[in-house]
This record gives structure tokens, sequence and C-alpha cells, in this order.
């Protein structure tokens, strides 16, 4: 049995020989210095001479712009294409305007319908800030205790108060 063994290894040692040599000269750096202080390309190189580019040629990777400037980017106008610029940031978000006797519109309607789900608006629902809406959100306000807004006006305090309680259109 060991000299089966045997006659197998040197059989796969002269196949690797008449094949290629030796099997990790793929993955090793073979390159010899020119004269010229270049290399000098070796059997595993495949692109001709020709069409090799010289160091420097190309832009710089956006890793490599990164990291070559922590800091913030040069204005957009100003920088080489290619180059990496920071997203700005994102803008502040602002609560709706205080609701008040006289005003129209969905945020009205929305209104009307997270007290009508409480049983406090009985009134049509038609975007109207009127007297109806008015004492439902003041009795809104005394029955839930919400003493931050002026009473019968749908402030931050009161929307807050009324949007954690309802499901809403």
């Amino acid at each position: 049995m060991p000299a089966v063994l045997a006659v197998a290894g040197t059989a796969v040692a002269v196949t690797a020989g008449l094949l290629g040599g030796d099997p990790l000269a793929d993955r090793r750096e073979d390159r010899a210095a020119s004269p010229s202080g270049g290399t000098v390309p070796t059997a595993g190189d495949t692109a001709p001479a020709d069409d090799r580019v010289p160091a420097g040629a190309l832009p710089p990777s956006r890793s490599a712009t990164r990291a070559a400037s922590p800091g913030p980017a040069p204005d957009a106008a100003a920088s080489a294409p290619g180059t990496w610029h920071p997203r700005p940031p994102a803008r502040a978000t602002t609560a709706p305007p205080a609701l008040r006797e006289g005003a129209t519109g969905r945020r009205v309607t929305e209104l009307q319908l997270r007290l009508r789900e409480l049983g406090l608006y009985t009134a049509p629902v038609d975007g109207r800030y009127g007297p109806a809406v008015r004492d439902a959100v003041t009795r809104y306000q005394t029955h839930y205790a919400v003493p931050d807004d002026p009473r019968g006006v749908y402030g931050p305090a009161t929307r807050a108060s009324l949007e954690s309680r309802t499901y809403g259109p």
C-alpha cells in the first residue's frame, strides 16, 4: 500500500510540473527591478505593457479622498468631480400651527374626526373650526386636564394629548 501512495504522489508532482510548475507561482509577486527603477512584467502578468496606466494618472478613490480630508468637504462647485461630499443636515421639523376658531382645512377635518371618535363632537365634519369645534376642544382640555394651551385652542399640548388617545383619520 505505501508503494501505491508513493507512485500516486510522484504522478501528481510530475503532472503539476508539466502543467505549470509551481502551483503557488500565481500568488507570488515575482517582479524584477528594471534599470529605470520600475518593474519588469513576469509571465503571470496578462495585460500588455501598452495597457498599463502610470501611477498617479487615475483620480484617487473615494476612500482615499475621505481619508485625506477628514474635515468638512470643500464647496461642491470648487471641488473636482468624483470627490465625496457629506449629505446636508436634515431640516428640523416644526409642529403644525395652533388651530383656533376661524381656521379651515384638512387639519381641522382631522381634529373634528378625532373629537368625534371620543364622542365630544357631533356636528358635521366640514373642515371649519367654528363654535362647535371650539366647545369640543374646551371640553376635551377640561376633561383630560390639558393646561398648557388656551381654552378652545388646539395647540401643541392639546394635539399631543388628543393624538395619544385616538386613532385619527
